[in-house]
């Protein structure tokens, strides 16, 4: 069965309690004006086997949601067309109702989600939209973003936070046009690190140009990603951050404050004989060798076997004068999961602790 909308906007809403259901699958098809795009909102799933599939009228997929799905508040959906197919199927026939709903509306496509560019002292920030570490980025994006150098200037490039699914996303950056003929840098090349890129001027391809960042998002389907913010610092001749070796910076020169927010380390604490690590996340003076401090607390990152039970995980910390960890505030929780950004394959038990005594056993 299908039924077919037309108009600038609506609310869908259909609820049947039966209990014996001869339908177990239809179609709903969404159609606003041409050169508009479908935006659908408030959605709700209101009995468990129910599932919402929508897709584009190119076949794309915009996003499958079901009652208990992990996400507390389904995302809103941008189409890239002017159509939208929404197809209700039952997860099991026959002994449940139908209950759903959800709105939409006629929308240019300049309100779809689009990357951030944002300009500071420290330099310009390119970013996904509203990003602050805790929330997931939006589904649905295809999003460009244009930085200009300067001709007398050279750039440095540091990925500061790097959250997003590789397997259902696309973060590219072209070098001299929006096109995928320019030069290309796949950003995700230095996963495991702080990717840092520093592009000097003085070697003649990159004198006065343009950077283009590219992020497709298609949607999740299971994990809590938030997204990425990159910093882009410009550098006149006279002031050019200085590389000493593959991973030593020189953190003496008047002008260090300049490039410093690209580094992990605090190079007035950590800089010794004129240079400094990329990156420290191992070296803190007031913790101790292998601790890091955060958020005034410091933690120790074991790398152990791939699978691990809590009360061995527990009991590697007692070994080494520590408990695991329980992160209490929003601060806490933003600065531990920048932390662990830079590293691959981890697994994290948060905020878990041995029951007392006293409460009752099942």
């Amino acid at each position: 069965r299908q039924l077919h909308f037309f108009a600038y906007a609506g609310f869908v809403s259909h609820t049947n309690n039966d209990q014996i259901l001869n339908l177990n699958k239809c179609q709903i098809n969404l159609h606003v004006p041409p050169a508009f795009v479908v935006w659908i909102r408030d959605v709700q799933i209101l009995i468990k086997t129910v599932n919402l599939i929508f897709i584009d009228d190119n076949g794309r997929d915009l996003g499958s949601y079901t009652y208990n799905d992990y996400r507390p508040e389904l995302p809103d959906i941008y189409s890239f067309s002017s159509s939208v197919n929404v197809r209700i199927e039952l997860a099991r026939r026959g002994f449940w109702g139908l209950s759903f709903q959800f709105r939409f509306s006629a929308v240019s496509p300049s309100v779809r989600p689009q990357l951030e560019v944002v300009s500071s002292p420290a330099g310009v920030y390119v970013q996904t939209p509203g990003w602050n570490g805790r929330d997931i980025y939006p589904d649905n994006m295809d999003s460009w973003a244009r930085v200009d150098i300067s001709a007398d200037h050279s750039v440095m490039i540091t990925i500061l936070e790097l959250s997003v699914n590789f397997d259902r996303a696309v973060f590219d950056m072209y070098i001299g046009g929006k096109s995928t003929t320019a030069i290309n840098l796949v950003l995700r090349a230095n996963w495991g690190t702080t990717p840092h890129f520093f592009f000097d001027r003085r070697a003649g391809w990159m004198n006065g140009t343009s950077l283009h960042v590219h992020f497709v998002s298609i949607p999740l389907i299971f994990g809590q990603f938030t997204g990425f913010q990159m910093l882009f610092s410009f550098h006149n001749d006279t002031a050019l951050p200085k590389q000493l070796s593959v991973s030593k910076w020189n953190c003496s020169v008047p002008y260090w404050d300049d490039f410093r927010r690209h580094f992990q380390c605090d190079f007035k604490q950590d800089c010794v004989n004129g240079e400094d690590e990329r990156d420290c996340l191992y070296k803190n003076h007031t913790c101790g060798e292998g601790w890091v401090l955060l958020e005034g607390k410091c933690y120790l990152y074991v790398r152990g076997k791939q699978h691990v039970t809590w009360n061995d995980a527990s009991a590697a910390c007692h070994e080494r004068g520590g408990y695991l960890a329980s992160l209490n505030t929003p601060d806490e929780y933003v600065a531990v999961m920048r932390f662990l950004a830079a590293l691959t394959d981890v697994a994290v038990y948060v905020g878990l602790r041995s029951p007392s005594p006293s409460l009752p056993r099942k």
